[in-house]
């Protein structure tokens, strides 16, 4: 195993779920220090997802089970493809608003959940709560949920 093979896996995946791939946000290899995560395999540590922003070091993860690192990887390109997509389809922001719909992360999470579901309910499943959790900071109700059927938040 090495990183280039392990990269070509990831790309491979993407391909076949209709996920966004972004050579430019993941990186086969340490990549040009500007943030974004780069793919790497070791012997002792098995597969790394790690970051660089100029020069420090503001992420790092390994796992020698592969698929716990594949559902890291795909949990951070899904995020990043969400709020590429939020941000390209935003009709209006209203920072002072505490509504549901106007909490531009929710087209966001939304979208992320609908592509890791294409490549594995059970990340999708494993994904969720850390969304609802964190649409539900700032709400005194504390009353957002995922609806799995209609893969959309709700509030009750």
């Amino acid at each position: 195993m090495n990183r280039h093979i392990i990269y070509k896996e990831i790309e491979s995946i993407a391909k076949n779920h209709n996920i966004r791939f972004d050579e430019q946000y993941l990186r086969c290899g340490r990549g040009l220090d500007c943030g974004e995560l780069c793919v790497d395999y070791s012997v002792l540590e098995g597969y790394i997802l790690f970051s660089y922003d100029r020069a420090s070091r503001t992420y790092y993860y390994s796992s020698k089970d592969k698929e716990e690192f594949l559902y890291i990887v795909f949990e951070r390109l899904c995020i990043h493809n969400g709020f590429e997509y939020e941000l390209k389809n935003r009709k209006s922001l209203n920072i002072f608003s505490y509504e549901l719909n106007d909490d531009t992360r929710k087209v966001a999470f939304e979208y992320s959940l609908k592509q890791l579901r294409e490549i594995s309910v059970g990340w999708m499943e494993r994904t969720f709560s850390e969304y609802e959790r964190l649409l539900n900071i700032r709400r005194t109700n504390k009353n957002v949920y995922f609806d799995k059927q209609e893969m959309i938040f709700k509030s009750k």
